[in-house]
């Protein structure tokens, strides 16, 4: 580990020295005229609920994160930058963007896509030449919410491989080992004359903690610590890669995060509703090409300027619509006036009651929520103190600030595209603490006529001893706990929608039929609840009735794959294979990453007679996820099965790597061996 540091250490220095030189800049707090030339490779970093006080260059003692504090101090850090929600997708869709969730139309997790008229930095960059890649650590970013755009490759696979709630507690798949060799292993296939953009996203310090023993040995007390150290060592190891591939000097280095994490603050172990700093501050640092070194502006930055950062920075044109700035352009100052827009949409879509606004100034924090909350943050940093009452006059002048800028954005609204959430997609959201709304009811954004969300806290953390209990498989207890929080509230959207997972997660498909019988209309109509209750007629045997559900919804919303995909195994599973076949082409042409549908594709051609056509699939399969076991297994059958001994070979056995504790692997290695006996 210390030769790590020192050789991290010492390509920091080479880094700044080559951006100083490449620059002409002088004193170091200057900023500096650049150009494109010299920023060979963007890599943009953002590590899941990361607080700015969880860095050592941004005061805290811990030595969590020597790496990015020595990245920190090779270019301009941002002391104060603010996220616009406190939930991963809206929150990524702006660093992605550009753009203000009242503006791209995200505004929770997994309900619904970004609109096709938004576009992204991706498909600026992709438009520029820049070959561009994401490695993403998340079901939350999987490509289905329309984040991929842009990007030629976009690796999703750490979450999306995981099935079963059971193994969602120490989530092994998505670690920033994986997240950083994965990282790594597509900056080594590019040309080093390509200018490369890397959207790299870590998911580590967002709870449950499970960072390795050596980290977690070094912060026995501190499991949130221990995953931000781990990041930091796999980010390390990162930079270490591009100096030794001297790949380093050209590089930009980009480091933020999408929201922060309470840790008990205001009452809250985790984030996603309420609107305090310990959830809104997060680190911002630009390091490396095209920017000069030891700079610390302590003005208020957000996730909004990223955008409009790098294209100036690159010199191309400006997006009119952006609503951040060019910060390298002139460093804000300690005293700059400027007030940013944060939203909280939790509340209001997945409990029915009201949303919170905040504008964070400084020296102040004004929550507009239906008891309104105004903190002079100098004095009360911890946001403990509501003083909207003891200063009427000036909560209500940034109130209408706030409403004004707001409506702004709002004039600019997208709506987004909702998709549908199947049973594995629900569990992981889950895992990580969210509530998972079926479906995004129809209100005014700008309503704050429900229940204020401070009145409600307890509520938040029953719903949490929920997904606890879901985790356990207690799922008696996960109904007494709903049970509780209907009767503490009956239009709790979210009771409703747990309540039909529960009959999901115990196979009683015909309850939950009835039950949703009982429901109002417009909560059966929902499309997750639409694709539940045609699973449970499939389950059944009413396959004429699912699929009539399934037909009628792909009619409304003929992109909703997760509708297709069901639709097409539903035919199948009716002996109707080229009807099915026709389905899954239908949903290969629309989500061409959609991974089972392309395997049960493969498998239907293999049944159909056209067993090279299957192998055809198979390869693309691969390729696109280069990290399923399975595919790699069947591929390498149907090798077999046409004669090519070597290459099934190869593929079984990198099938065994993949996942070597696969049940079929005492299978998968006596095919092995008959194959090298038959040679």
């Amino acid at each position: 580990m210390e030769q790590t540091r020192n050789l991290f250490a010492g390509l920091v220095v080479c880094a700044v020295c080559a951006a100083a030189a490449l620059l002409g800049c002088g004193d170091a707090g200057e900023p500096g005229a650049t150009t494109a030339a010299e920023i060979r490779r963007i890599i943009l970093i953002s590590i899941d609920t990361l607080r700015a006080d969880a860095l050592g260059s941004y005061g805290n003692p811990a030595r969590s994160s020597e790496n990015l504090d020595r990245i920190a101090a090779g270019g301009v850090r941002f002391e104060t930058c603010i996220a616009p929600t406190p939930l991963t997708l809206p929150s990524h869709a702006t660093l992605l963007t550009g753009l203000h969730p009242l503006q791209h139309g995200l505004l929770v997790n997994s309900q619904s896509a970004l609109s096709t008229n938004v576009a992204t930095l991706a498909e600026i960059l992709q438009a520029q030449g820049w070959n561009t890649g994401a490695v993403v650590s998340s079901e939350i970013l999987h490509h289905r919410y329309g984040l991929d755009r842009g990007f030629s490759s976009y690796s999703d696979d750490a979450f999306s491989s995981m099935l079963h709630h059971a193994e969602l507690q120490t989530l092994p798949s998505a670690n920033a080992r994986d997240t950083t060799l994965t990282a790594i292993n597509w900056i080594s296939t590019q040309r080093p004359d390509e200018n490369l953009f890397l959207f790299l996203h870590y998911v580590d310090p967002q709870a449950p903690y499970s960072a390795p023993a050596r980290f977690a040995n070094a912060f026995p007390d501190d499991g949130y610590l221990a995953e931000v150290a781990f990041t930091d060592a796999w980010i390390g190891k990162l930079a270490s890669y591009l100096e030794e591939h001297d790949l380093l000097a050209d590089t930009l280095f980009v480091i933020t995060s999408d929201h922060g994490e309470a840790l008990g603050q205001h009452g809250m172990p985790s984030h996603g509703y309420f609107l305090y700093d310990e959830v809104l501050r997060v680190p911002l640092i630009f390091s490396g090409a095209g920017v000069p070194s030891g700079v610390v502006a302590a003005g208020p930055v957000g996730l909004v300027d990223v955008v409009p950062t790098l294209l100036a920075l690159l010199n191309l044109p400006p997006q009119p619509d952006l609503p951040g700035r060019d910060i390298l352009a002139s460093f804000p100052p300690a005293d700059d006036p400027r007030a940013l827009i944060s939203v909280s949409y939790e509340p209001a879509i997945g409990f029915g009651w009201s949303p919170l606004w905040s504008l964070s100034t400084r020296g102040e924090k004004f929550i507009l929520a239906p008891r309104p909350e105004y903190y002079r943050t100098t004095a009360d940093p911890g946001e403990l103190q509501n003083v909207a009452a003891v200063f009427p006059e000036r909560a209500r002048t940034l109130e209408k600030v706030l409403r004004e800028r707001a409506a702004g954005y709002l004039a600019r609204y997208e709506r987004s595209i909702p998709v549908g959430l199947n049973l594995a997609t629900t569990e992981q959201l889950m895992a990580l603490g969210y509530s998972a709304p079926s479906a995004l009811p129809e209100f005014a954004l700008d309503d704050f006529s429900g229940r204020d969300p401070k009145d409600t806290a307890g509520l938040i953390l029953r719903m949490n001893d929920f997904h606890a209990a879901v985790a356990r498989d207690d799922f008696e207890a996960a109904g007494e706990i709903l049970d509780e929080l209907h009767a503490a509230d009956p239009n709790i959207p979210a009771v409703k929608h747990q309540r039909s997972l529960l009959f999901v997660l115990r196979a009683q498909w015909a309850e939950l039929l009835a039950w949703q019988d009982q429901m109002p209309a417009d909560f059966r109509s929902s499309a997750t609840q639409r694709y539940r209750r045609a699973v449970a007629l499939g389950h059944l045997d009413r396959r004429r009735e699912a699929m009539a559900i399934l037909r009628e919804t792909l009619e409304q919303q003929p992109k909703d794959s997760l509708c297709r995909y069901e639709l097409a195994k539903q035919l199948s599973q009716n002996g109707q294979p080229q009807e099915a076949m026709r389905e899954y082409t239908e949903l290969l042409r629309t989500d061409p990453r959609n991974k089972a549908g392309r395997l049960n594709y493969a498998l239907l051609l293999k049944q159909s007679g056209d067993r090279h056509a299957a192998i055809n699939e198979l390869r693309v399969l691969i390729e696109t996820h280069p990290t399923y076991a399975k595919a790699f297994r069947n591929l390498g059958l149907e090798l077999a099965g046409v004669g090519d001994r070597r290459a099934a070979i190869s593929m079984l056995e990198h099938a065994i790597e993949l996942q070597p504790k696969a049940t079929n692997r005492p299978r998968t290695e006596e095919i092995i061996a008959a194959l090298r006996e038959s040679l």
